[in-house]
């Protein structure tokens, strides 16, 4: 016992040091992907007064978005600022972690609060301040709230675990499918610790779901308030209703998949998906845990978020990576009960099994995560540069360009449009700031409206310059979708010219009243 403690002590201190490296690497990546998207809005927010829904479409939920002022507004808006966010925002879901699992036992409360941030920060920059990251954090503490059960001022713990339930539905809504388990764990444990008919457990399941669901009413209702308030209520409910169903028809890759080919995708994409690293490890941290615990409560809750997060992702039916990120939270925090047998006095067969197991793993973890730090580490005096250096090139024509008062349009999604204005502090001209809208389900009376409103904005604002990211740009495809927009090639021929051309970009400007349309090139489709 005392050499197989020595060895987990080990290991633990070999993946806190390697954390703290990942940690010091990780402060020099660039923005990239979603996260330039979401702390620009974050940026027309607080410095143009842009509302949301009302004054830009977009599909995600209103708590992301006052994340990215929160962000923005204390740390500003440049890839150093960001970073230290994001590891704050790590150090807490880290202690949230210890927190919430210390009470089962301490060695499995430290390899999760440590495998974890591992686990993120091997992911790369994609993954930085995804929507299902920002929700896990208030997700985890409403279990340090409830887990362990105590019987001090029951109603506020209840009251608060529910506004953190909200808060995470404010970001990503389908987050609270995990909700239910905690509220069976806490049912169980009532009918554990107190000899009770079924009618008062009853009654106490209602006053469990009464108390979460008011205090789950309070962020909503603000969000509500706000929605009202600003007049943009009406605007998220045409996107909710319209646009969402749309969206979210469409697969990891952009493409447009209905009906029965839409099943077997999704059966398809979760049979892969449940190919994770730590499942293995998690199976047998369950098992062991099942036999070391006086209760098996904790077992069924950690077995009821694994299957929970793995049938959010599937509510979702993207499956990009990130999505899966709430399910390896939970493999980690499985994967730690193997260690529960460092308790006990003697070792069983599946103690021994359990504990040869996790330090296999996370041994042939550390070996993958070694090449690419010794690379960062050996790389580390170069420069990092976003999307091949897309956005600051486009950031430098706009800063030496731009006049007070001009507008830029992005024709871009997640290929360095968008970071080009952020870095360039360049203000949106219209109310839509990807254009991949405008592609799928084009036989849909509500994209053609969305084209239409598009042309009138771009009419109505004249935005100076428009970018238009030609290389590298994401794509719908298959049925029902297309590459073509006849209006808007037919507007850029007519009023723009081409003032900058890359390889991955053109940058359109405007063209003067006064001047004849001369020395222009042909829209790229």
């Amino acid at each position: 016992m005392n050499i197989s403690k020595r060895i987990v002590n080990g290991l633990i201190c070999l993946c806190a040091l390697l954390l703290i490296v990942r940690v010091i690497l990780s402060l020099r990546w660039p923005i990239v992907h979603d996260s330039p998207l979401m702390l620009y809005v974050g940026f027309l927010m607080n410095e143009h007064g842009v509302i949301p829904y009302r004054d830009l479409f977009d599909m995600n939920m209103l708590g992301t978005y006052f994340v990215s002022c929160i962000q923005g507004r204390l740390f500003g808006y440049e890839d150093l600022g960001f970073r230290v966010f994001d590891l704050l925002y790590l150090l807490v879901l880290s202690s949230m972690t210890y927190l919430c699992i210390r009470h089962i036992d301490k060695y499995v409360a430290v390899f999760a609060s440590i495998v974890f941030p591992m686990v993120y920060l091997q992911h790369g920059p994609v993954m930085s301040m995804q929507r299902e990251y920002l929700a896990l954090l208030p997700f985890v503490f409403s279990l340090v709230l409830l887990i362990p059960e105590r019987t001090t001022f029951p109603k506020c713990r209840l009251l608060a675990a529910g506004i953190l339930w909200g808060l995470s539905a404010l970001i990503k809504p389908h987050f609270l499918i995990g909700v239910p388990v905690i509220l069976l764990y806490l049912a169980k444990s009532r009918h554990n610790d107190v000899k009770s008919d079924k009618d008062s457990a009853i009654k106490y399941i209602a006053r469990l779901i009464a108390w979460c669901s008011l205090g789950g009413l309070v962020p909503i209702s603000i969000a509500f308030v706000y929605l009202v308030v600003t007049k943009s209520l009406a605007a998220f409910t045409d996107i909710a209703l319209n646009y969402w169903p749309l969206y979210t028809r469409m697969t990891v890759d952009h493409k447009v998949v209905e009906g029965l080919p839409r099943l077997t995708y999704l059966l398809y994409m979760t049979k892969d998906g449940l190919g994770q690293f730590w499942l293995p490890t998690a199976v047998c941290g369950l098992l062991v845990a099942g036999h070391q615990l006086r209760e098996n409560r904790f077992v069924l809750l950690i077995f009821g978020m694994l299957a929970s997060f793995v049938l959010y992702t599937v509510l979702g039916g993207k499956f990009w990576f990130y999505h899966w990120l709430p399910f390896e939270y939970w493999l980690v925090v499985g994967t730690g009960l193997c260690l529960l047998p460092l308790r006990k006095k003697k070792l069983a067969l599946l103690d021994h099994f359990s504990l040869i197991l996790v330090v296999f793993f996370v041994l042939i973890y550390v070996g993958n995560v070694l090449p690419s730090m010794i690379y960062e580490i050996r790389n580390w005096d170069k420069p990092r540069t976003a999307k091949n250096g897309v956005p600051d090139r486009i950031s430098h024509y706009l800063e030496t360009h731009l006049r007070q008062g001009d507008a830029v349009q992005p024709l871009d999604w997640t290929g360095g449009a968008v970071q080009g204005m952020l870095q360039a502090k360049a203000k949106l001209a219209t109310s839509f700031l990807y254009d991949f809208h405008f592609y799928h389900h084009i036989s849909s009376p509500y994209i053609h409206e969305l084209r239409s409103r598009f042309i009138r904005e771009l009419q109505a604002k004249q935005p100076r310059f428009i970018i238009q990211i030609i290389r590298d740009k994401p794509w719908p495809h298959g049925d029902n979708t297309t590459r073509d927009f006849p209006e808007l090639s037919s507007l850029l021929l007519r009023d723009y010219r081409v003032a900058k051309e890359d390889h991955f970009f053109v940058i359109y400007e405007r063209i003067a009243s006064n001047a004849a349309p001369t020395n222009y090139l042909s829209p790229r489709q």
